[in-house]
C-alpha cells in the first residue's frame, strides 16, 4: 500500500465518543471506533477501541467495542493500543487520524516540515537563548535528538545526540555528522556513562511520551553526568487550565502519551535536583499552544 493511500485511507473515518461510570466512581471516557476504507490485512493486524484514564493497568475498566463497515474487517488481539485520557482532555481522540500521523511522523522529511510548518523549530531556538544559554566549547547532550536540527541553533559546542529511532539518527548523520556525534541509542546508566558528563542536557519533547517512573529514572541517569553548574533544559506540550480549543486539540491528539498538566512537571525532578524552574508558555509557536520549558540544576546529592 503507497503511502498516499495510507494516508488518505486514514482521514476516511468517524469516530463515537463516549463516556461510562466505571465500578471505582470515575467518569471514564473512550471511544467506538467507526472504520472504512482500510485493508483488511493491515486492519488484522490491529488492536483498536481501547482507551483509558491516564497510567491505568490495561485492564481496569477499558471500552473495547468496535464499529466495523462493511469494507473492513478487524480481530481484537489479546492486548489494546492505549490512548492515555488526561482529566484536562475534553476532546476525544480519533484513533485512526492519531495513527496515520504518527506513522507519517516517523519520516524525518514529513517530521521537519510539520515542525518548520507550526513554528516549532523556532521554539526551540527561544528556549535555547532564554533558558538553555549554551556556550561555545561546552558539552551538550541531546536525548531524543530527532533528525538533529537543534545543532543548527547552538553556537560551537561538543554535541552529541541520541534518539531510538534509526531513520532520524541515519538523517542527523548524513547532515550533521561533521559536526557532532549521534547514537541511536535507549539510555541507560551504563551507556550514558561512556559518553562522559555535559555542561547542557537538552530534552526537547521527551518528558511527554514517558510515565513518571521513567520520568525520574532518565532525570536519575541525566544528574549523575551533569558537570558542576550544569544544567538539563526541557520542553514539552502542557495542559492548563485556561487552554484555547486549538492548543487543548493539538495536545490531545499529540504522539506523546502522558502529556501533564504543567503543574505537574516540576514534581518529576523533585528531589533529584534541587533547583527546578518550570515557565509556562503559551508564545513559542505561530498558533496558541501550551508548552513548559523546565531547567534544572545542582543534582541532590541522594539522587
Amino acid at each position: 500500500m503507497s503511502l498516499t493511500r495510507f494516508f488518505v485511507s486514514s482521514f476516511l473515518t468517524t469516530s463515537l465518543y463516549r463516556v461510562r461510570e466505571c465500578p471505582d466512581g470515575h467518569r471514564q471516557r473512550g471511544l467506538a471506533f467507526t472504520l472504512d476504507a482500510w485493508p483488511a490485512k493491515l486492519l488484522d493486524q490491529l488492536s483498536v477501541g481501547a482507551c483509558q484514564r491516564p497510567r491505568l493497568r490495561t485492564t481496569d475498566c477499558m471500552l473495547q467495542e468496535v464499529r466495523i463497515s462493511r469494507r473492513a474487517s478487524v480481530r481484537i488481539l489479546g492486548r489494546h493500543l492505549i490512548r492515555p485520557i488526561h482529566p484536562y482532555s475534553y476532546t476525544p481522540y480519533s484513533y485512526t487520524t492519531g495513527f496515520a500521523m504518527k506513522t507519517l511522523l516517523d519520516f524525518p522529511i514529513v517530521y521537519l516540515t510539520l515542525q518548520t510548518a507550526i513554528g516549532a523549530k523556532h521554539a526551540r531556538k527561544i528556549c535555547l537563548d532564554e533558558y538553555a544559554h549554551p556556550v561555545t566549547g561546552e558539552r551538550v547532550l541531546d536525548v531524543g535528538c530527532g533528525p538533529g536540527f537543534v545543532i543548527d541553533y547552538l553556537p560551537p559546542v561538543e554535541y552529541v545526540g541520541t534518539d531510538i529511532d534509526s531513520r532520524y539518527i541515519r538523517h542527523a548523520r548524513q547532515k550533521y555528522g561533521d559536526r557532532g556525534q549521534f547514537h541511536e541509542v535507549l539510555l541507560t546508566a551504563e551507556n550514558t556513562a561512556e559518553f562522559g558528563t555535559f555542561d547542557l542536557i537538552l530534552l526537547n519533547g521527551v518528558v511527554h511520551h514517558i510515565d513518571d517512573a521513567g520520568v525520574r529514572d532518565l532525570f536519575r541517569i541525566l544528574a549523575s553526568c551533569l558537570r558542576e553548574n550544569g544544567r538539563v533544559m526541557t520542553l514539552d506540550g502542557c495542559y492548563s487550565d485556561s487552554m484555547s480549543p486549538i492548543s487543548r486539540f493539538l495536545i490531545n491528539n499529540d504522539r506523546g502519551e502522558y502529556v501533564r498538566h504543567y503543574s505537574e512537571y516540576p514534581a518529576l525532578a523533585s528531589g533529584i535536583f534541587s533547583q527546578v524552574t518550570a515557565t509556562h508558555r503559551r508564545d513559542l509557536f505561530r498558533f496558541p499552544y501550551d508548552a513548559v520549558v523546565m531547567v534544572c540544576r545542582n543534582p541532590c546529592e541522594s539522587a
